[in-house]
């Protein structure tokens, strides 16, 4: 009776706007969900629908690794005017220890999963690291799922290869024009889709 799963968790979750997202990886296809309270939203992302995979820094490092260490700066100075010296190296070395672990852990991100219809933020690779992880995971997937393309074969094929011209259809007439009647636009005139 329990047949193993075809899923494999791929991280271990992360909040965001007050929901948790999780992805998993399938034969296939790439599984998120996103749950909130007792509402659970599925998305499935094929390996050969996925267009790209876009990951940039994000000012968050920056950010706290300036604020923890001015944090735990201002509190230890505030504790030991009042006193309180266990209190203040005890405060101060909370601040102190989350920013060591924020250095440790590495640049912040965010990134993207672009398919042909939608581009869904993964909120749950937060860290350059996690989204370097989880690319290497992926990416062999997607070039089995749609071969590999070089650099040079791009060139060639240009970025639209299989668009054609199509005749654009004839004008709407105005609704308060009296002369506009069945001529329409000329069709000699085209668009690229």
């Amino acid at each position: 009776m329990n047949e193993p799963s075809e899923y494999r968790k791929m991280n271990r979750g992360s909040r965001a706007r007050l929901s948790l997202q999780r992805i998993w990886i399938g034969r296939d296809h790439l599984l998120l969900i996103r749950a909130s309270g007792w509402n659970e939203v599925y998305r499935r992302f094929y390996f050969e629908d996925i267009q790209s995979f876009t990951m940039i820094w994000s000012r968050g490092y920056v950010i706290w690794g300036i604020l923890l260490p001015l944090l735990a700066l201002i509190l230890f100075a505030m504790v030991w005017s009042w006193g309180a010296r266990i209190a203040a190296g005890i405060t101060g070395g909370v601040f102190l220890m989350l920013w060591m672990v924020h250095l440790l852990k590495g640049r912040t991100c965010k990134c993207w999963l672009q398919t042909g219809i939608n581009n869904e933020r993964l909120h749950m690779l937060k860290r350059v690291s996690h989204a370097r992880k989880f690319w290497e995971q992926v990416e062999p997937l997607l070039i089995a799922a749609q071969g590999d393309f070089s650099l040079e074969e791009m060139d060639a094929v240009g970025m639209f290869p299989d668009r054609k011209m199509r005749p654009v259809p004839p004008a709407v007439p105005r609704v308060d024009d009296p002369n506009a009647g069945a001529e329409g636009a000329s069709d000699e005139t085209a668009v690229v889709n």
